[in-house]
């Protein structure tokens, strides 16, 4: 998990370009109560996993501390 000021982000970085977050992940996603988390692997572009879940390419890690 991340702090941005209030917003708190998680975050999973996979080497695959067909990332499956593990359990922890998502039970981490439950206990902590975060409405929004990413997962960063070497994808070409943005799409999402689930509501709240996107898969983000590693170059745009800035921008997903920024929003």
């Amino acid at each position: 998990m991340v702090e941005c000021g209030t917003r708190k982000i998680g975050i999973e970085i996979k080497f695959s370009s067909s990332p499956r977050p593990t359990r922890g992940f998502w039970e981490a996603l439950k206990d902590l109560g975060l409405a929004h988390a990413c997962v960063i692997a070497p994808v070409l572009r943005r799409y999402p996993l689930v509501d709240g879940v996107d898969v983000v390419p590693v170059w745009e890690i800035g921008q997903i501390m920024a929003v």
